[in-house]
């Protein structure tokens, strides 16, 4: 089952945007910027559209994609004894 959690993102450069993760875990990332959806993932084998979508990021963004990622999420909801659910996003690499 996949559960689609909406989170407040900040990348490494400052810029705050929106989106969602998929499941606590943030396998994915879907980042919203003028009605256009990022979509990134940890798998490694999705490289080659992580980085496309990367550069298309930036070009949105008018930013160098290397001063995007890694990027911070959070949320308003909580996992256990009151952790919110956090953490860093970078495409292609198993979040913990």
């Amino acid at each position: 089952m996949r559960i689609y959690i909406s989170v407040n993102l900040v990348c490494a450069n400052g810029i705050k945007l929106t989106g969602y993760i998929v499941n606590e875990s943030a396998h994915c990332l879907t980042m919203f910027i003028k009605n256009q959806e990022y979509i990134f993932s940890t798998h490694p084998l999705l490289a080659l559209g992580n980085i496309e979508h990367a550069n298309e990021l930036a070009k949105a963004l008018q930013v160098a994609p290397e001063s995007i990622f890694p990027i911070m999420y959070t949320t308003q909801y909580f996992i256990r004894k009151g952790e919110i659910i956090k953490g860093q996003f970078m495409y292609g690499v198993k979040n913990s």
